[in-house]
């Protein structure tokens, strides 16, 4: 088990389905939406709820987000 699963593990479920992680995004001729990570500890493995689409999709918004941020701490 790597780190981020034994951290993860270590959350109370409150509910079946527990956002661990959010991003709500919108593009421009695209709409908008949002993607839900979470800890399936059932299954041990990260899911995704990404409103079908698609993995490229996904990384592509989260890329998009990193790079157009400002680091408070940069390194």
């Amino acid at each position: 088990m790597n780190k981020l699963e034994k951290i993860l593990n270590n959350f109370e479920d409150h509910a079946e389905f527990t956002c661990t992680f959010g991003v709500k995004w919108s593009e421009k001729g695209r709409g908008f939406g949002e993607y839900f990570f979470y800890w399936d500890k059932e299954n041990k493995k990260m899911m995704c709820n990404n409103e079908c689409d698609s993995k490229e999709t996904v990384k592509k918004v989260l890329s998009m987000m990193v790079d157009r941020c400002e680091f408070v701490d940069p390194r």
